[in-house]
């Protein structure tokens, strides 16, 4: 038995029920008749719990249905309430099987028994044959047996039809009721239907007329029930999950669509994995053309004095301890450290070797030699021709340094040790046309540093106003001849940049190695101390020789900046300068560069979610009538929420799989095509996929589709069923 009592109905100020109530027993016909306008369509909406009107009893077999929440409610509906439509209301996409399956796939049903039971209610109806057609192919009469099959397909218990055979003929309304009545009369179920037919009218066991806000029996017994309830077969349900599988798979009718949102959405993912790198990537290649053009080297000397005077003097008396240069090289980002020595015709303090043990310089060919002697001790060099220089020092050309592009001639080759590169100032005095000493074999005597000792040194301290006396290590050094080729010139004003030396006025340049060669050979070697002077230091207990500066090399640029910062936090005792130099505005200009790429593709990702937004607001309303018919089959707001982002994510993350594809390969392309010519070749670099992006464009592929699906798919699942399905009929 359904009951319904203390029913008012009202539109705005109108009331149209007004405290009705009405019986209807299991296993009869109800009709329920009335004028347009008086309610019967609301009556049955509210009978089928698709709608509510305040407070009223509903009891189904005693239970009170109104006090069921909405998901209750829906529950209900999709297991005990049957809908036939006015206009049948079955969903073109699907076929006749399909439409009857979704209800019981809805509820649970495994597959196998919704088969079945689709089987029979289709015997049941007559429409056999027609199993595998869609909706389009049927005939009023057909669709409205199909619809009727559907409500039967779960074995409701109430059977609500509207005005089913208002659209039929003779023959098909004939054939509908007498399928409505077997429901009733064979099966036990309670079938109400609302209709202005005499014919039906007729046909009903029980009529209902609305008039005067109030519902009368106008003909049957509404008490006395035809049939027992009868209990069901305990079926075992299975979850939502495989209705919602089962319905995306059915979703032909949007095939074309569905195709156009994945693709578009591949594009986003692809476009956004391709982007998202694009700033880091451009900061990486100017970092690497910065480290390529720079040295990225850190000169770091000994500072005996504590930053309290404004110069060094003659750094190869300040000497670094093992210890300073192991600290050194053990700091984060530091490549290697190699020992800096510099050879030249000065040595301090001066000795008292043979007068005629002299620094000099001789360049010879086939014709001819010049030679500078440099006079110890005296500021000024002297040669045949009357050149005239103070000093000269011979400097060590590093590893990795860009001296090539120093040269104002001859030519740069790391792998050419025997040969020495000329300041162009001193090669101009010695030739006036002095790229004829290229290739010019020069003869160098030299003092190098064999050992040191302690001493002590006295300054003037400008802060303390005073002289002030300092420990300094001085060196032992030996006259060395060596031969070599000139192999380049460098050009005058470059004397600037690579001077590192205080010991020497013009300069000579030679690899590292041969000058470390040097060094070595001559380094600790036995020498009558006993012919140096020292000013104020113990000559007797020399120690082995120590560089007073080291080279650090670094990785990259980055590391330089900080390793400068941490080597002048960690001691006062080091001096540095580096070759390394990003200005502030090229630093500015690049993360400029990183901040505006960033900015265009979040740009465009915020565009393109916005349009997905546009297209699934307008999907949304072309899919109300779906929506609420699934609504009124009993498939809750929640259910339809689920299975709307199921469709999303699943169409997100089939996107996301064709984008990343899409994205590696026109990575890959780019990498390929670099030695071609057009944009690619040019501006492929910019574009690279790994995994933060591949993950970035994984989040932007899920959210876009579904914040653009899920607002406006939430709005339908959350509007009213019956006015939804109205609104498109109309």
């Amino acid at each position: 038995m359904l009951s319904i009592n203390s029913l008012t109905i009202k539109y705005n100020t109108r009331l149209i029920l007004d405290n009705a109530s009405a019986d209807f027993p299991r296993g009869k016909v109800a009709v329920i008749r009335g004028a347009s306008g008086s309610g019967k369509s609301s009556l049955l909406n509210i009978l089928g719990l698709l709608q509510s009107s305040g407070k009223f009893e509903y009891l189904f077999d005693g239970e009170d249905v109104s006090a069921l929440s909405e998901e209750g409610k829906a529950d209900f509906r999709l297991r005990r309430v049957g809908f036939v439509f006015q206009q049948n209301e079955l969903l073109e996409k699907l076929s006749v099987t399909d439409n009857i399956l979704s209800p019981q796939l809805a509820l649970g049903t495994d597959m196998k028994s919704a088969k079945k039971r689709t089987g029979e209610v289709l015997s049941f109806v007559g429409l056999t044959e027609r199993a595998g057609d869609y909706p389009e192919t049927l005939s009023g009469g057909e669709s409205q047996r199909v619809a009727l099959a559907r409500a039967i397909a779960n074995d409701a218990d109430i059977i609500l039809a509207d005005e089913p055979t208002a659209a039929l003929d003779a023959e098909n309304t004939q054939n509908v009721l007498e399928l409505f009545a077997r429901l009733a009369h064979e099966l036990g179920k309670i079938v109400i239907i609302v209709s202005h037919s005499d014919e039906v009218a007729k046909f009903a066991d029980i009529a209902y007329k609305i008039e005067n806000q109030k519902i009368t029996l106008t003909s049957g017994d509404a008490n006395a029930e035809q049939a027992e309830l009868k209990p069901k077969t305990a079926q075992k349900l299975r979850g939502f999950f495989s209705f919602i599988r089962f319905y995306k798979r059915k979703q032909i009718g949007d095939k074309y669509f569905r195709v156009f949102i994945t693709v578009a959405m591949a594009v986003v993912a692809a476009f956004v994995m391709l982007s998202v790198n694009v700033g880091s990537t451009v900061r990486r290649e100017v970092m690497t053309i910065a480290n390529f053009v720079s040295d990225r080297r850190i000169f770091v000397t000994n500072n005996v004095f504590k930053n309290r005077i404004n110069f060094l003097d003659d750094d190869m008396f300040n000497s670094l301890t093992r210890e300073q240069i192991e600290a050194l090289a053990s700091i984060s980002g530091v490549e290697k450290v190699l020992p800096y020595y510099s050879l030249g015709s000065e040595v301090i303090p001066p000795n008292k070797l043979d007068q005629n043990s002299k620094a000099s310089v001789k360049i010879t060919d086939e014709t001819s030699s010049k030679e500078m002697v440099y006079k110890e001790y005296e500021l000024a060099a002297y040669s045949e021709d009357g050149i005239n220089f103070k000093s000269f020092s011979v400097e060590p050309i590093f590893p990795g340094e860009n001296f090539g592009s120093l040269l104002e001639y001859g030519e740069y080759n790391e792998d050419k040790t025997e040969v020495v590169y000329l300041d162009g100032r001193a090669a101009e005095q010695l030739y006036g046309n002095y790229k004829e000493l290229i290739g010019k074999k020069i003869t160098v005597s030299c003092y190098v540093p064999v050992k040191s000792y302690e001493g002590l040194i006295m300054f003037y301290d400008e802060y303390l106003g005073e002289d002030v006396r300092a420990e300094v290590d001085y060196g032992v050094y030996s006259l060395v001849t060596f031969e070599a080729v000139i192999a380049g010139i460098v050009h005058p004003q470059q004397y600037e940049r690579i001077l590192r030396s205080s010991l020497g006025d013009s300069l000579l340049y030679m690899p590292y190695e041969r000058v470390m060669q040097i060094v070595e050979e001559n380094k600790d070697r036995a020498e009558d101390l006993s012919t140096w002077h020292s000013l104020d230091g113990d000559v007797e207990n020399c120690k082995a020789l120590m560089p007073s500066a080291v080279m650090v090399y670094v990785d990259s640029l980055s590391d330089s900046w900080a390793i400068e910062q941490f080597i002048n936090a960690q001691s006062r005792d080091y001096t540095f300068s580096s070759g390394i130099y990003v200005p502030p505005d090229m630093t500015n200009f690049i993360d400029q560069k990183q901040n505006t790429f960033t900015m265009l593709s979040t740009s465009f990702t915020v565009v393109i979610a916005l349009l997905f937004i546009i297209v699934y607001s307008l999907l949304s309303r072309s899919r109300k009538r779906e929506i609420g018919i699934l609504k009124a089959l009993g498939v809750s707001k929640a259910k339809i929420i689920k299975l709307t982002l199921y469709e999303i994510v699943s169409t997100a993350v089939t996107a996301y799989a064709a984008g990343l594809i899409a994205a590696v390969l026109f990575s890959e392309y780019c990498k390929v095509s670099t030695a071609t010519t057009g944009w690619i070749a040019s501006h492929g670099w910019l574009f690279e996929v790994d995994v933060l992006s591949a993950v970035v464009g994984f989040i932007a592929s899920v959210l876009i589709t579904a914040v653009a699906g899920i607002i406006p798919i939430y709005r339908a699942a959350k509007a009213d069923p019956v006015e939804s399905i109205r609104r498109i009929n109309k």
